[in-house]
């Protein structure tokens, strides 16, 4: 799988472990559906990915939110901070890297719940070289820390403030640049998606925490397309995706403060992207199976 592939062609491979967690088949899954189970995971057992993998074979299916929740509480539990990547994210060879810099240089710093590898395929940001943080989120390719991952609320506390509330509900769209809140009341009311990670983003907005952002795009979102479970068709917001060749010299900001600059120019692109929120949050996923991978941070792979 090209997940696995990129990942292993990355620097730090070598040093890392890699969790594999494999969910199990739905209710009422048919005879193909398990066959293609089977024939993932005898895939990801075909080769040794990193220095060390372990494969969590679910027998039942958890679903998205479920598995992915689970995965991390339970390697951050381990080890206190992880790198995750869902099956349909390609990785430069320089995010492991770019990952484990930026953790150990944040991971006292309790303003920071998340460091993302993924930025906006955004022209301004072209030529930059210093990273930035941002009030959001990005689940194309993380990393957080026990720290943060212990405030997750999977309850969305609050939440329902959102339907009354005019002014919280524009901030937590980013100045009504994007309708996270949609996303949010449709997880926690009608359940129509399954998304763990408008729950962080949440998580995120009512701590008023921040997430650092690379200049450009470690990590490009390849699942879209007829074979996709949720996404159909190509997604505008991606726009043209671009992926870091290497590693850069990046500048890392002192001040943890949000970049007033980068955050408008971010809200341009968003609106100028407009798009439907089941598109932006949800990945492909083959058949019933998921899984994410998670490496535990570098430092820790020689205890």
């Amino acid at each position: 799988m090209e997940c696995l592939k990129s990942l292993s062609k990355n620097k730090l491979a070598s040093e890392s472990t890699l969790y594999i967690f494999s969910d199990g088949k739905k209710e009422g899954a048919n005879d193909e559906d398990i066959q293609k189970i089977s024939e993932t995971r005898n895939v990801i057992k075909s080769e040794r990915w990193c220095k060390e993998v372990i494969i969590v074979e679910q027998k039942e299916n958890k679903g998205l939110a479920q598995s992915v929740i689970d995965g991390v509480t339970e390697v951050i539990r381990k080890y206190g901070s992880v790198i995750v990547l869902e099956d349909d994210i390609i990785s430069g060879p320089g995010f492991l890297q770019f990952m484990n810099d930026a953790l150990e240089k944040y991971k006292d710093e309790k303003k920071v719940f998340e460091i993302s590898g993924f930025n906006f395929p955004i022209k301004e940001f072209e030529k930059e070289t210093a990273c930035f943080f941002l009030p959001i989120i990005s689940s194309w390719g993380w990393g957080t820390w026990e720290r943060a991952w212990n405030e997750f609320d999977p309850s969305a506390t609050g939440y329902e403030k959102l339907k009354t509330d005019g002014l919280l509900r524009h901030r937590f769209n980013l100045d009504s640049s994007y309708t996270y809140s949609d996303m949010l009341i449709a997880q926690m009311e009608t359940k129509k998606i399954n998304s763990w990670a408008v729950r962080w983003l949440w998580t995120v907005f009512k701590n008023d925490k921040l997430t650092l952002f690379p200049p450009k795009s470690y990590v490009i979102n390849i699942g879209f397309g007829d074979e996709s479970t949720h996404t159909k068709t190509k997604v505008k917001f991606t726009g043209e995706q671009t992926l870091v060749a290497g590693s850069l010299a990046l500048k890392y900001p002192e001040k943890i403060i949000h970049d007033e600059q980068k955050l408008g120019i971010v809200k341009k692109f968003l609106t100028g992207n407009y798009m439907h929120y089941k598109t932006f949050f949800i990945k492909r996923y083959l058949a019933t199976f998921y899984y994410s991978l998670i490496l535990k941070f570098r430092c820790m792979s020689n205890k």
